[in-house]
């Protein structure tokens, strides 16, 4: 039967909610409970606690619901007590304890400091960072442990989502992120720990890519020669004007995902992946990079061309940096690669 109706069902009869009037203690831990006669429809009776709760299972009542209707005189499950801390339901006990003051340990100690106590023990914390080797022992002890089920992770989103963030709280954290980021070890940091995860994870690359340059051109081209689908992502209008010009040439036979490549900048590995890969009539195979000529210089443009150079020797590739002034040439340009 639905607690709930339970509750509305006795609870409508109960007259009486002083807890001490249902309770007798005998001594040497003999507690006796009253069975009154509004739940059995018989005379009151005195009852010890092992054949009570016995008892009571016969009207579809437990020492919990019990207790709700004798002492807390509550019709709904929703209105039982809940944590002063966290919000979250509290614990049963007994019928002569009842519930717990906190759900949890942890909101005990918080619910037991005094003001002052709290600010102090904050304070202590604030600013306090963790060493590396601390974070790593922590992630290695958890793996495999915590495992969070689909139904929650879209609980967690949809929670995260709707959540209202008051301006003060958007400031705080604003200011957080523009500190950090203003550190030069701390960026530095961060794209070591992106290039290592995109290493490992080199499936998630190209969404990251597609999501990244978002102040250009971008979109999908169909084109008839493109093996690895029939459209083909591109990320600015130099790669498309490109795309179309393979598409008209017959010195062009196949177009392609490139190979991944990995280079070294400013003492960080990271991992670098040319536009296209173009197989020629002649039996050529070149590896495209499509990039403005006013950045050929960039430090890391050379230092990209530079290891891509090496790894394309190796199989048997060219490879080629292609600006705007080639692209205006032409069909031209294309048929001469």
């Amino acid at each position: 039967m639905d607690e709930n109706k339970i509750l509305t069902k006795y609870n409508h009869l109960c007259n009486n909610h002083n807890i001490n009037d249902y309770i007798n203690n005998k001594g040497n831990r003999r507690m006796y409970y009253l069975l009154p006669r509004w739940i059995t429809n018989l005379d009151d009776e005195w009852i010890s606690r092992i054949r009570f709760n016995k008892e009571l299972s016969k009207y579809d009542l437990n020492p919990q619901l019990y207790y709700d209707i004798i002492s807390l005189n509550i019709k709904n499950i929703s209105d039982r007590p809940r944590c002063p801390v966290c919000g979250n339901y509290l614990k049963f006990i007994s019928i002569c304890n009842g519930y717990y003051i906190t759900c949890s340990r942890k909101c005990g100690t918080i619910n037991s400091m005094t003001e002052d106590r709290r600010l102090s023990v904050s304070n202590q914390f604030k600013g306090l960072k963790r060493s590396q080797e601390s974070r790593r022992k922590q992630s290695e002890s958890l793996k495999g442990k915590v495992v969070i089920s689909d139904d929650n992770k879209r609980k967690l989103s949809e929670l995260m989502r709707n959540r209202i963030v008051s301006d003060s709280t958007r400031k705080r954290m604003s200011e957080s992120f523009r500190n950090k980021w203003s550190d030069p070890e701390y960026r530095i940091r961060m794209k070591q720990i992106r290039s290592n995860y995109y290493k490992d994870n080199p499936d998630k690359l190209d969404k990251f890519i597609k999501c990244y340059k978002k102040n250009t051109k971008r979109g999908y081209y169909n084109s008839k020669k493109y093996s690895d689908g029939n459209s083909i992502f591109y990320m600015s209008s130099y790669e498309l004007k490109f795309l179309e010009l393979c598409d008209k040439s017959d010195n062009v036979i196949k177009i392609s995902k490139p190979p991944r490549f990995y280079y070294n900048y400013n003492g960080i590995n990271r991992v670098y992946i040319p536009d296209f890969k173009v197989e020629l009539s002649s039996g050529k195979v070149l590896i495209i990079e499509i990039k403005p000529a006013k950045f050929l210089d960039n430090d890391q443009v050379v230092s990209k061309k530079n290891s891509a150079l090496i790894e394309c020797k190796k199989l048997d590739y060219e490879y080629r940096i292609v600006t705007e002034l080639d692209l205006k040439i032409g069909l031209e340009f294309i048929n001469s690669l």
